[in-house]
């Protein structure tokens, strides 16, 4: 079970991926934003925003998919940007 109360809740979770620590990614459509989960079901922190990928940042327009690669970069796929965005190992963790 994950702790979403920090969240407020999961909201509209339409992808989700774990990294090789374990690490739950959850890519959160009408949230606009990608949450991270220890493999307890502790919650570690959110990335995202509601905005246009063209803007600093990680903006997001309803992700639907996210993906760790085995180097731990981070992609997520947008709905409505239509972009996939790759974030380092490292960078939302």
């Amino acid at each position: 079970m994950f702790d979403t109360s920090a969240l407020g809740g999961l909201i509209v979770p339409v992808g989700i991926d774990v990294d090789s620590d374990g690490r739950v990614y959850v890519a959160e459509d009408q949230a606009h934003r990608v949450s991270v989960f220890q493999n307890t079901g502790d919650y570690l922190s959110s990335f995202g925003a509601r905005g246009v990928a063209t803007q600093a940042g990680a903006f997001f327009e309803r992700p639907h998919s996210v993906r760790v690669a085995a180097d731990g970069s981070i992609y997520v796929v947008d709905t409505w940007n239509p972009t996939f965005s790759r974030w380092a190992s490292g960078v939302h963790r």
